[in-house]
């Protein structure tokens, strides 16, 4: 048989040769682009989390004045807050604001238990104080016997100043006397007892204890370091171990994130940084113009899903907040009851 191909047949083959290369060229690309986008995805996940002040961060609530702490009470869904005037203010996640009591002049560190009990730390009569919001009274749930007995000799024995609960209900309280320090306070209060003392002229501020009790997480404020001291079985501190340093900063708030990095705010500059489980850092957020950062103190991770940093605006007296795209381990929120 004779095949008789025509020039018009031959510019059909070819524009079918052509389509059909072309189809295959395509299918390729799709099979290289679809892994490329997944390891894009995973890429841009571990990309430095860098946001804008005037996008990403705002203002949630003024007029509190001259804040150092911000905590989330998860029982109530709402943010706490300790006033210089001795307020203490519940605010809500759309900012308002509520007073619920007052306490001792200048709170510092704030906690809150599973019942919605409210801890504070009152540095200038050496003190952590138990805070009911429904009746709006305080009572004191622990006292340092250091310094109870040595109080004429040196009323600056103690000086509490932030303070974290571990799983088991105790309180750690780092105080700020001559010896730089953090106490334990055992499950029910009571006496606060001796249980990690620096060395040097350390200047321990935030903290945090890990989901599994393991390890207490603190900043070092001299050095700009964080530091995770092991916690023993038996409850005693094991060595530090330092998670990284953010040169020439006042670090102080330190959060954990379900991703294995640290949120850390840091005072002046105006900033929060953030330490990537490998120990790179990172300025996440910087506010050069304190739109909402001013003299930033504690930091605490709010909302349903603990996907919204807040902080204390010492300097501004505010608290701000931002999303930074993770989640948040929570603060340790025991079961205590009443005492």
């Amino acid at each position: 048989m004779i095949i008789i191909i025509t020039k018009h047949d031959k510019e059909v083959i070819g524009m079918k040769k052509l389509v059909a290369f072309g189809i295959v060229v395509l299918l390729a690309v799709f099979s290289f682009a679809a892994p490329c986008k997944k390891a894009g995805a995973v890429a841009s996940e571990a990309q430095k989390k860098v946001f804008k002040v005037d996008e990403d961060s705002h203002i949630l609530a003024e007029k509190i004045q001259r804040p150092e702490d911000v905590s989330w009470d998860a029982r109530n869904k709402r943010l706490i807050v300790g006033a210089e005037n001795g307020q203490i203010v519940a605010v809500d996640m759309l900012g308002k604001a509520t007073v619920l009591g007052t306490v001792t002049e200048s709170p510092k560190g704030l906690a809150v238990d599973a019942d919605g009990m409210i801890y504070i730390c009152d540095d200038i009569n050496h003190q952590v104080l138990r805070f009911d919001p429904s009746t709006g009274k305080s009572t004191i749930y622990a006292q340092v016997a250091d310094f109870l007995r040595a109080a004429g000799d040196n009323p600056r024995i103690d000086a509490p100043y932030t303070c974290e609960f571990g799983p088991d209900g105790s309180l750690y309280v780092t105080c700020k006397g001559p010896r730089m320090e953090i106490r334990r306070v055992r499950p029910g209060g009571g006496e606060a007892e001796e249980w990690f003392v620096f060395s040097g002229k350390a200047n321990p501020n935030g903290m945090c204890v890990r989901t599994d009790g393991s390890a207490l997480v603190v900043t070092e404020t001299t050095k700009g370091e964080i530091l995770e001291i092991p916690i023993g079985k038996d409850g005693r501190p094991g060595k530090p171990v330092s998670k990284g340093v953010i040169p020439e900063s006042d670090c102080h708030g330190v959060l954990l994130d379900t991703e294995g990095g640290y949120w850390v705010t840091i005072y002046r500059p105006d900033s929060i940084a953030h330490i990537t489980p490998a120990g790179e850092v990172e300025f996440a957020l910087i506010d050069r113009y304190a739109w909402t950062m001013d003299g930033t103190l504690g930091v605490t991770w709010a909302g349903d899903n603990l996907d919204s940093l807040v902080w204390a605006n010492r300097g501004g007296s505010s608290i701000g907040i931002l999303k930074p795209g993770v989640r948040g381990i929570p603060r340790h929120q025991p079961k205590l009851g009443s005492k």
